[in-house]
């Protein structure tokens, strides 16, 4: 399973409040000018996630288990693993 999602945003505001500054207005008829992209600002993001089922086990391609007891005990160890990854 493949899955993928795109998002395009535009945060703006007046000032960053990163937790060190405060900025005080003199006067409020300018606060419409002050506005900017945020510093959090991240326009384009692609987000691409996976899952693959590995083909070991029981029914599967390799080591399903049918030549003797050896045979059956990695069967049973490897099957039913996933890889996935973001």
């Amino acid at each position: 399973m493949v899955k993928g999602a795109y998002t395009y945003s535009k945060a703006i505001d007046w000032t960053d409040d990163d937790g060190w500054a405060n900025l005080a207005w003199n006067d409020p008829n300018i606060i419409r000018r002050n506005r900017a992209p945020a510093g959090f600002n991240v326009p384009h993001i692609f987000q691409l996630a996976y899952v693959y089922e590995l083909p070991f086990g029981t029914g599967k391609s390799w080591a399903s288990g049918g030549g003797g007891s050896a045979s059956e005990i990695v069967s049973k160890i490897a099957s039913d693993w996933q890889v996935s990854g973001i």
